[in-house]
């Protein structure tokens, strides 16, 4: 058994294992939705640019909280600026940015509340390339993998029917990390999310001009926001620079 499917199935062990603590498991969620502050999105502008030149690459995010910057005060701190600040940077065009975000949102949500938005905008300025962000709220919310597969697909589907540029997956946070959630809800949420994240890696690779990327990083308590569950302007920065050294080095930006 090679590495990676050992990795799944001790993901899957711990998930397995954790429903068995399911009484347990339900009396801390419930204390973190009381304990934890629920903070607000991004004010500011939902769209911008970054960089300068005759050359604008047209970039749009589409997702959950982190595509609504909650966790900081600007969506120019949020994961959308700092995305196109830095792919501004490695790519020396100018990149005109919106973000389609919303607070609390599954996958299933998205295709319907987000995607309308994003065929119109299509009429003024067609991508160049799309970032979705998505995966937290359906790991807590207990998504099936057969479900969640389903979805993306479909959301696959609905995007291509505008568009053909490349989408790029970001991989699901590390939910292990937060510190808002307490032990053992964590590890068994991580080892949830890290599955539906293989899921995503699966669907990317079946579909072409999609791609999944992951952030490797030394994780640091100030990556994380004043709730401790959603990334901070620091961690957004990082993330942001992360994605866009892959999407430059795969030449999606050209």
């Amino acid at each position: 058994m090679n590495v990676v499917r050992r990795s799944v199935w001790r993901h899957r062990l711990f998930w397995w294992v954790g429903l068995a603590a399911l009484p347990v498991l339900a009396v801390q969620g419930r204390w973190v939705r009381r304990k934890t502050p629920r903070l607000p999105e991004a004010r500011g502008e939902w769209r911008g640019s970054a960089g300068s030149g005759s050359i604008v690459r047209h970039l749009y995010l589409l997702g959950e909280s982190t595509v609504a910057g909650v966790g900081v005060d600007l969506m120019r701190q949020a994961l959308a600026g700092q995305l196109a600040n830095a792919l501004s940077a490695e790519s020396r065009a100018k990149v005109s940015w919106q973000a389609l975000g919303k607070n609390g949102l599954k996958c299933e949500d998205s295709i319907s509340e987000l995607l309308p938005s994003f065929r119109q905008a299509q009429e003024d300025a067609p991508a160049s390339l799309m970032v979705i962000a998505l995966g937290v709220n359906d790991t807590t919310g207990l998504t099936s993998q057969n479900a969640w597969r389903r979805q993306l697909v479909h959301m696959l589907e609905e995007i291509r029917s505008v568009t053909d540029c490349p989408v790029v997956f970001a991989a699901i946070p590390p939910v292990h990390l937060f510190s808002a959630l307490p032990q053992p809800l964590s590890t068994v949420l991580g080892a949830r999310a890290r599955l539906l994240d293989k899921v995503l890696q699966n669907v990317a690779k079946a579909h072409s001009r999609v791609f999944h990327m992951n952030t490797v990083f030394h994780f640091q308590p100030d990556y994380l926001a004043s709730d401790g569950y959603h990334p901070s302007e620091k961690g957004y920065r990082l993330w942001g620079e992360q994605l866009a050294r892959q999407i430059h080095a795969a030449g999606l930006l050209e």
